[in-house]
């Protein structure tokens, strides 16, 4: 058994291109939101201040902060953090997948068990 995070996330390019509040961001903008997108995906979260942000993600920190306004509705702040909370729910939608197959194989296997026994 394999005991480590799920190295992507699916997503339809449909579903983002239809939100409006993308469709209304900038090229920088969008690029920005990917960027966090993906650091969040592999890091759960970034700092919220947007020098911090800026040094994390190797950007200019000028670029970040003038982007960031226009990707509130991508992300909650908590705790001096940004987080996806979309992100976050697939990750946990995920790891109950996972448990499901790991209990169902269990499940399984104790009554191929008894059956042998």
């Amino acid at each position: 058994m394999q005991n480590r995070d799920a190295p992507a996330y699916q997503e339809y390019a449909a579903s983002m291109m239809a939100k409006l509040e993308y469709r209304a961001m900038s090229l920088a903008e969008r690029g920005l939101l990917y960027t966090m997108r993906q650091e969040c995906w592999v890091n759960d979260r970034l700092p919220a201040d947007p020098t911090r942000l800026a040094k994390v993600l190797g950007c200019d920190a000028m670029e970040v902060a003038r982007a960031l306004p226009a990707l509130r509705t991508f992300f909650v702040e908590q705790d001096g953090f940004f987080r996806s909370p979309e992100l976050d729910d697939y990750r946990l939608h995920l790891a109950d997948s996972k448990k499901r197959m790991s209990d169902g194989g269990k499940k399984s296997a104790s009554k191929r068990w008894v059956k042998h026994a």
